[in-house]
Parts: C-alpha cells; sequence; structure tokens
C-alpha cells in the first residue's frame, strides 16, 4: 500500500499560531503533497482569542480545501489558556462537535490520528476510528493528565485518578503511540503502555526559514539594541513556566550596561511579570509582543542566549518545540529540566547549552555569566545545536518518520484483514 488515507483530528491547526497547529499543518500539507489522501477535523482559529475571524463568525462548521488538505472546522467555545472553566467548556465543545463533523467526513480512512491535547480527543479520536477508520494513532504532544497536575491546573484525586483510567483506556486502545522524545517513551512504558506501539517522532524545525543569521539585524535595530549580550525568552507567558524567575535573574545584572533581557510573547502573567519588572527597576529588560512568523528567524538571531525556562516537575511531560527553533538559529540555551527528562536528554545529546535545574536563580544567573564571559562557548555551543538539528529535526526527516509509520500501520491492517479472509 503505497497511498494512506488520513483523518487528522487536531484542536488547533493553521492559522492559528500555536507550536502544534503550525507544526501538523505543515506535516498535512506535506503528506498530501506526497501523494497523500489527507483529511482534518479542527476548530476555527481562536488561540488566545475570544472571538473568531470575521469569515467564521455565525458559523457552525466550515468545509474546504487548503493546500491540497481537505479541512473541515467546526465553532468551539473560545477560551483563553488562564481561564480553567472556561478552557474545560472549551475541550469539551470541541469533542462534540469535532465528533459529529468527523462522521460527515466522506468514506473511510485507512488512519484517524488524533493529537493530545486535550486527553479526551484519544477517546473521541478510537470511536472515531470505529466508526470511521480502520487504525488508530495517538500523537502525544503533551503526556496528559500528568501536565495538568505538574502545572497546578488539577490536584491529585478524583478527577486526576479519572483522567488516569481514560489514559490507559486511550493508550491500550491506540493501534500506535508517538512520543517526542526516548524519555517520554520509557515514561509511557512505565506506565505500562505497550512498549511495541509506541514511536519515538520528533517535532521538527523549519531549518531553511531560521538559518544562522547575524546579530546585527532589523529586529535588533527596532529594539534599540546595538552590541549588547541579549538575553531572551520567547514564547507564551504561562505560569506553567515560572517565568518571575528570568526578572529575578535579571536583577542581578542591574550593574551591568552591556547586557539586555528580552522577554517576547504575550499570555495570562505578562501583566503581572511587568508590573513586577517596574517595581524591580528592571530598565534593561524589554516586553516585546508576539510577533509574526516572518520575523521569527531574526527575532532568534539577535539573542546572544535564549532561556527555556519550567517551573519543577514540568519537563517529564513533553518537549518545548522552542529548543529545536534555538538549535536551528545557531544559538546556544540555557534550559531548566530535571536530569531524566526529554528536554535535558535532548540538549545534553546535542551539546547546545546548558542545563540547570528548574526555579534555581543562582544557578540561571551562574550560567548565563558563563555564556556572557565566554564568547567562544557561546559560538561552539550554538554551532553543536545546529548540526544536531539539521541531522535529527528536518522538516523532511520528521514527515519522512510520520509517513513511514502510517505506511507501517495501514499495512498492518491491509494484511490483517487479508488473513481473516483466508
Amino acid at each position: 500500500m503505497k497511498k494512506v488515507r488520513l483523518l487528522l483530528v487536531t484542536l488547533y491547526y493553521g492559522p492559528d499560531v500555536a507550536s502544534n497547529a503550525v507544526m501538523l499543518t505543515a506535516l498535512a500539507q506535506e503528506l498530501s503533497r506526497r501523494g497523500h489522501d489527507v483529511s482534518v477535523v479542527s476548530s476555527f482559529p481562536h488561540y488566545y482569542e475570544t472571538t473568531f475571524p470575521e469569515e467564521y463568525r455565525g458559523k457552525l462548521w466550515t468545509r474546504g480545501t487548503e493546500d491540497g488538505v481537505l479541512v473541515h472546522r467546526t465553532w468551539v467555545f473560545p477560551a483563553p489558556p488562564a481561564h480553567k472553566l472556561r478552557r474545560v467548556v472549551n475541550y469539551v465543545s470541541f469533542d462534540m462537535l469535532m465528533f459529529l463533523s468527523g462522521l460527515t467526513m466522506p468514506g473511510r480512512y485507512d488512519v484517524v490520528m488524533a493529537v493530545s491535547p486535550p486527553l479526551t480527543l484519544g477517546l473521541s479520536g478510537y470511536v472515531l476510528r470505529l466508526l470511521k477508520g480502520r487504525s488508530f494513532v495517538y500523537n502525544i504532544q503533551d503526556v496528559w493528565p500528568d501536565n495538568l497536575i505538574s502545572s497546578g491546573l488539577i490536584k491529585p484525586g478524583v478527577v486526576a485518578n479519572l483522567l488516569r483510567v481514560l489514559e490507559r483506556l486511550v493508550y491500550n486502545r491506540a493501534t500506535r503511540l508517538t512520543a517526542l522524545c526516548d524519555e517520554i517513551k520509557a515514561d509511557l512504558a512505565h506506565k505500562k503502555a505497550p512498549a511495541d506501539k509506541i514511536a519515538v517522532i520528533p517535532n521538527y524545525a523549519d531549518c531553511e526559514t531560521i538559518q544562522p543569521l547575524p546579530r546585527q539585524n532589523p529586529f535588533r535595530a527596532r529594539l534599540g539594541l546595538r552590541d549588547e549580550f541579549v538575553v531572551m525568552y520567547a514564547g507564551t507567558l504561562a505560569y506553567r513556566y515560572g517565568l518571575e524567575i528570568l526578572l529575578e535573574a535579571a536583577g542581578e545584572f542591574l550593574d551591568r550596561h552591556d547586557i539586555r533581557f528580552v522577554i517576547v510573547g504575550h499570555g495570562p502573567v505578562k501583566e503581572e511579570l511587568q508590573a513586577r519588572a517596574n517595581t524591580m527597576g528592571l530598565k534593561h529588560l524589554t516586553f516585546v509582543p508576539f510577533q509574526p512568523a516572518s520575523e521569527l528567524p531574526n527575532l532568534l538571531a539577535t539573542a546572544d542566549v535564549s532561556v527555556v525556562p519550567c517551573k519543577r516537575n514540568t519537563a517529564t511531560v513533553s518537549v518545548p518545540s522552542k529548543i529545536y527553533s534555538i538549535m536551528a538559529s545557531a544559538r546556544p540555551m540555557v534550559a531548566m529540566a530535571e536530569p531524566g527528562t526529554g528536554t535535558r536528554g535532548i540538549i545534553e545529546r546535542a551539546g547546545c547549552g546548558i542545563c540547570i535545574d528548574p526555579e534555581d536563580t543562582g544557578q540561571l544567573v551562574n550560567a548565563l555569566r558563563t555564556l556572557y564571559e565566554d564568547r567562544e562557548l557561546c559560538a561552539r555551543l550554538g554551532t553543536q545545536g545546529r548540526e544536531y538539528v539539521v541531522r535529527e529535526n528536518s522538516f523532511s526527516t520528521v514527515a519522512d518518520r510520520y509517513e513511514r509509520l502510517l505506511l507501517e500501520v495501514a499495512e498492518e491492517r491491509h494484511q490483517s484483514k487479508n488473513r481473516c479472509a483466508i
């Protein structure tokens, strides 16, 4: 079997700007270009928004072909990530309408692939597989409910236990599970997920668009920066990342006028961080709004070092996609991740940065000071990161791995059907 009919089920899909949306949109379009029949069920674009773009307002769903992919979008209750109750309603509304819209998609599919989060899409995807498909792949971008517990969104107890029951059910019913790294695969196997079902497929970096560009570039100029050593965080400003540690570290460099801290993005803690920075008198720290994708190469090149923060016990449940983009830009990073986690393992294997314990301001300050004082080390770490990500995480490499998995799953089902016929 050389062609797969795929139904992709995901809460976010382009033009949404969530990292999952960007990755899945490119993957769906690439698989279509390779001759596969790809359909998507997703929501109206709503990441970080409480209203939909004009073309979706007043509609329950839309269907159309986008870059060779049949995309069916449904209404969803929009909710910013900071609002817990609204997020629950967001997930439930999407599960219900996604399931109904999935049933209306034409024909049957060789593979139904559902993307987590949320975990409930795993159950909905499995039921869709029973009704509309032949095999079910569960793509794990964040491990739930571990993610919710470690970030404090839910507490251990009845709800967490119910979610763990659902987690085990989905793992056991899936034809295949995908994990972002070996460390997450080991964690899934520890939870009794069948090891032979788990395929390790990392996320990718756009190594063609994101290049090792000069420090002096238009984005740096717009910030009014010259030759200062720039420490940068770019991404979602959320509670789970413990971004206050960046402010604490910046406070240790108040006497260094040639060091600047830059925080790019938006999210639920932005106003709180800005107020705290003002109180601390951090005049060498600049907040920059979320930037369009076209600015990303120069944005990353502006950083002399990027910081990948997180709170304790949160690095075990996922791998931030931003680490691959930082590597592609040939810049070093300081990442907060405990030993044994996927993030730390990847960075250590790539030799592209310094790993420290989460929420340890002293270690962060020491790491930044080391890189500030040793520019040759910065260059070496950046070069090693670029070499690693081009080899292991280029878009074509990751797309090849997904294609092989889907072909393998579809062929297994085809052979099983033939054996049953005999």
